[in-house]
């Protein structure tokens, strides 16, 4: 560090005995072992809302511990676990938005911006029965495909219980669920016109449980078990019911089966979790002989729909057109017999599945390096694969995204039961450098408006020509599934056929990836009419190899991407070029304004903004306490762990090369040194000058802005008990109240055991500056300062002190009025029921009038800028003070 700048100083040192070398003598660099990066300090969930979402995750996620400070996806989390982390919320009162799971990643970002609502009083949420309900963009889908038999066309789960069922409970449970997820009560028609309508039907009524019913009894063996739940599949009608068809099976050879079929018209992926979760509830309860209670409902399908048709024809869907028609188009898929026909009857599937160890390495290991999720890092995998089955570089693949978008205010589909799968081409380039493959899947993704739901919208509801997704690669990846149910698990056996053997397939291949139980598993399906097994295998066998260079190239390297800091308009390149490595990289953003100018002053001086009695940069400021009895072990940790908590202790101020605008730099790891001085061997005179000498020069050395943590730490010893405590820190951080709150959290956590409360983020202040009308602010202070074309100077009246070359120089004058009576202040201030400030302003307007013979005058007043609408700014940290233009005539 004395002789690199902080930017080339290695971020891990690894000792080994030698280097390893390859067979011609030059260094291995794969057989280098991976530096043991040291995780950040595990930071235990507060009480309340965080503790709430740990155990959430926890149990989702599989994790046995998790900090509040842990991010999300870098735990393996993903699109559709976050809706299962909303949905159980909203049970447990805690209100979140699919947008907020991806905009804040942490337990302690989460309960920031959570809403705590009262379980008391539920919300009902009213269905329309007898009102047509309009298709969504996946139904429209689905009724433009050439089926004969639509009624065929299913998802389905086997169940083997846990436990011996108790069949009135289990039948009590399936009508409550029935009822409450109206979506499964659905009935399809095609009118005259061709054209389909869906409508609900009334609540399931406890007499409509026969044999024929809702559920069906069977006693068969294993051997017999596939032609039974055939059965139970063709058994469903669009028309007339059921869509939902439960077969109960008792197994000769002992044991019990559960088959659920559901048309797949009214479920999808998310519906299945959601469903198994208030069966297994509703079947306790029933049990216990309780009252079935599942909970509040979220917005109907119907009233998701509505509000879809509505934003069909918005201006913000028609914006999107131009990037769905713009979509470059790729190359066909290599195939064996292009005449071959592509039905259900046909169909082939091959598989493919990763270890256990691998896998983990996969969801827990590499989402973190590029800050992607586990989506990003298959498609990266599944294109690169295609390039070297097909020899082509760009590749056109079918998106299914859960649908479910943060789209309408009011509207939660978070536990809602229906189809809300999305569909959407997006067109991929196998890069041949990983790193460039990774950054570009990744920004191409992100890139995609509405999460896809665009292309449906325009193409299905308002019959835009765009680009059809006939011979595309169908790519799902369905998320974790895991046996979490206490009562259900799945069965090995296979749940019969879920459609029609006429039916078309879907794509011209179609892979579908989960990981289920801790392992990665791929199913690719496709005509044997039209696909030779060997070749798809070959396809495979790429996509394993291509899967695990993913992996072993994100445990070895990071980066970060332009839609990281979507409040900066960066490059790749830009970014690339910081001098900061990715991993260090916790967030960058904008500064404020406040911040530009104290940054733009710097660095107009050289950081030679003085004050002339002092000699010191007017921005940086310190503080001085006097403690006795200081802990200084206690001490240092509680600095540490200060600095940890508040992003904005560990900002460095950036200027990046080809832009304008500086950046604020939040550092993951920003070690702040506390440095100890004894000064007990002085004579007392002589340690009192040598105190007041250190704290000139602690502030009189200047801060290199581009390097955090902008602060200092000195604790003096001046006796046995006596401390002096001196921190130095630059105003681009803290304003006064911040500091402040600083030193009482330091103090009180060095003191006692006390736990600080949640603070907010620099950042959300930050963002919510961005957000505001900047053409309105624009207008409102020209119209304020209208007609003011002279500032206030006091020069003609008053003597300005000059150098001794004449030049003028800044200078300060302090008057302290001893005949004014802080009580005849307050008094006054009282009698015109303004606030002694205000007073004070007054006074001052009157006196800028009189000195400079001006009625209309101006002068700065400074206001504590903590009035934004920004959640907990009244406990965040940074500089929030301004400097306000005050316009008297």
């Amino acid at each position: 560090k004395q002789r690199l700048p902080d930017y080339m100083v290695p971020a891990h040192f690894v000792t080994l005995d030698s280097l390893p070398l390859s067979a011609n003598g030059k260094l291995d660099r794969k057989a280098l072992p991976d530096p043991q990066i040291q995780q950040r300090a595990f930071e235990a969930p507060l009480a309340g809302v965080e503790t709430q979402l740990a155990a959430l995750w926890q149990d989702l996620l599989g994790v046995a511990q998790i900090g509040r400070q842990d991010n999300f996806f870098a735990l393996g989390g993903d699109s559709i676990l976050s809706l299962q982390i909303i949905s159980r919320a909203r049970k447990a009162g805690i209100v979140l938005s699919p947008r907020q799971m991806f905009e804040r990643q942490t337990i302690a970002e989460l309960a920031q911006v959570a809403q705590v609502v009262s379980q008391d009083a539920p919300a009902v949420e009213r269905i329309e029965l007898n009102r047509d309900i309009p298709l969504t963009p996946i139904q429209h889908w689905f009724f433009q495909q050439p089926m004969r038999n639509r009624s065929h066309w299913n998802q389905s789960l086997l169940l083997n219980p846990s436990e011996a069922l108790d069949l009135p409970a289990l039948t009590q449970a399936l009508h409550a669920v029935l009822n409450h997820h109206d979506a499964l009560r659905m009935r399809f028609v095609q009118q005259d016109n061709g054209q389909w309508q869906q409508r609900y039907r009334a609540e399931h009524s406890a007499d409509e449980n026969t044999a024929d019913g809702l559920i069906w009894q069977r006693t068969t063996s294993l051997n017999e078990l596939t032609p039974d739940c055939d059965e139970a599949q063709a058994s469903l009608d669009l028309r007339d019911g059921p869509l939902l068809r439960a077969v109960h099976f008792t197994l000769a050879e002992g044991g019990e089966r559960l088959l659920l079929v559901v048309h797949h018209l009214v479920v999808d992926g998310v519906s299945w979790r959601i469903l198994l979760e208030d069966l297994q509830n509703a079947y306790t309860q029933a049990q216990a002989g309780l009252a079935i209670d599942l909970g509040d409902k979220t917005a109907s399908f119907q009233r998701w729909a509505n509000r879809l048709l509505d934003f069909a024809y918005s201006d913000a869907v028609l914006a999107e057109a131009e990037y769905w028609r713009n979509l470059p188009s790729a190359p066909a898929l290599p195939c064996a017999n292009p005449k071959g026909e592509a039905r259900q009857s046909n169909v082939r599937q091959l598989h493919l599945q990763l270890d256990a160890a691998r896998t983990e390495k996969l969801i827990s290991e590499a989402p973190a390096a590029y800050r992607t999720q586990i989506n990003d890092l298959l498609l990266t995998a599944l294109v690169r694969a295609m390039k070297r089955w097909s020899g082509e570089s760009q590749a056109m693949i079918a998106l299914e995204g859960h649908g479910r978008e943060d789209l309408f205010d009011g509207v939660d589909p978070a536990r809602t039961v229906g189809w809300f799968t999305s569909l959407y081409p997006v067109s991929l380039h196998a890069h041949d450098d990983l790193d460039v493959a990774l950054k570009h899947t990744k920004e191409t993704l992100r890139a995609v408006p509405h999460g896809g739901l665009g292309y449906g919208l325009l193409r299905h509801l308002r019959g835009e020509a765009l680009p059809a997704l006939d011979g595309c690669v169908l790519f799902n990846y369905m998320g974790r599934l895991q046996n979490s149910s206490r009562l259900f698990n799945l069965a090995e056996e296979g749940s019969g056929a879920q459609r029609a053997a006429d039916a078309p397939l879907n794509g011209e291949l179609s892979i579908d990836a989960q990981i289920r139980d801790g392992q990665f598993s791929l199913t690719c399906s496709f005509s044997s009419e039209r696909h030779e097994s060997a070749s798809i295998q070959r396809l495979l066998d790429a996509y394993g190899e291509a899967l695990n260079e993913v992996i072993e190239h994100c445990r070895r390297h990071a980066a970060v991407t332009p839609s990281d800091f979507p409040a900066l308009a960066l490059t790749q390149a830009q970014l690339d070029a910081l001098p900061v490595a990715a991993w260090d990289i916790e967030q960058l953003y904008p500064l404020t304004p406040m911040q530009q100018g104290l940054l733009f002053h710097t660095e107009l001086s050289g950081s030679e903004v003085v004050d002339p009695d002092s000699a010191r940069d007017l921005y940086i400021n310190q503080v001085a306490l006097d403690i006795e009895h200081l802990p200084v072990a206690r001490f240092k940790s509680a600095w540490a762990a200060a600095v940890q908590r508040h992003p904005i202790l560990r900002a460095a101020f950036l200027r990046v090369s080809g832009s304008e605008q500086p950046v604020q730099l939040i550092r993951r790891d920003a070690a702040l040194v506390v440095r100890e001085l004894d000064l007990r061997e002085l004579e007392p005179g002589g340690s009192d000058q040598a105190l007041a000498d250190v704290l000139v020069t602690e502030r009189e050395t200047p801060f290199d802005l581009h390097a955090a943590p902008l602060m200092r730490v000195l604790l003096v010893r001046q006796s046995e008990t006596l401390w002096k405590l001196v921190w130095t820190f630059h105003h681009i951080l803290l304003d006064g109240w911040s500091s402040a709150a600083v030193l009482g959290e330091v103090i009180q956590a060095a003191m006692s055991d006390a736990t600080p409360q949640p603070a907010g983020h620099y950042g959300d202040y930050v963002e919510w500056l961005l957000s505001r009308d900047a053409e309105g602010s624009k207008a409102f202070w020209q119209s304020h300062l209208a007609g003011f074309d002279q500032p206030t100077m006091m020069a003609a009246a008053l003597t300005a002190p000059t150098s001794s070359t004449g030049e003028p120089l800044p200078n300060q004058v302090r008057v302290t009025s001893m005949d004014l009576n802080s009580e005849l202040l307050n008094s006054a201030a009282r009698r015109q029921r303004v606030t002694v400030n205000t007073l004070i302003q007054a006074v001052w307007v009157l006196l800028l009038q009189r000195y400079t013979g001006q009625q209309r005058v101006a002068f700065g007043a400074t206001v504590s800028g903590r009035s934004a609408q920004v959640p907990g700014i009244e406990r965040m940290l940074g500089l929030f003070i301004n400097t306000l233009p005050l316009v008297q005539a």
